[in-house]
């Protein structure tokens, strides 16, 4: 079924086999992740997620990949957008002006950094 195609999933440690199983199996490329997928959110938008913007700190450079793709970048370039944006992040949480709870989030946004990967052919496009 994902033969020929490009996936991006945001979904907890799919990449890890189903991502390289795809590949092997003739999928073009599979961006995802390795291990946990993880974020934080605020408890009082629970019922209102895009008024949510500590989630977005996370979402935002994950819908990313599928933006870039969308409009016709290929892997590699809509990997590499969304892991700059996630370093974006960490250097404004890391200012002097940010507050406590940004500071907090660092530490999550090197994990999804360094567990985002992208398998198979880097210069695919939709």
């Amino acid at each position: 079924m994902l033969k020929n195609k490009i996936v991006y999933a945001r979904s907890c440690i799919s990449a890890k086999i189903l991502g390289k199983e795809s590949i092997k199996n003739g999928c073009n490329a599979y961006i995802g992740y390795d291990d946990e997928f993880v974020f934080s959110i605020e408890i009082d938008k629970i019922t209102r997620p895009l008024e949510d913007k500590t989630a977005e700190v996370f979402l935002k450079p994950s819908n990313s990949i599928a933006i870039s793709l969308l409009k016709g970048n290929t892997v590699s370039e809509a990997n590499n957008r969304s892991k700059e944006m996630i370093k974006k992040q960490i250097r404004e949480s890391m200012t002097s002006n940010a507050k406590s709870d940004q500071k907090e989030l660092i530490p999550l946004l090197l994990w999804n950094y360094d567990h985002q990967v992208s398998l198979g052919d880097q210069n695919a496009r939709l």
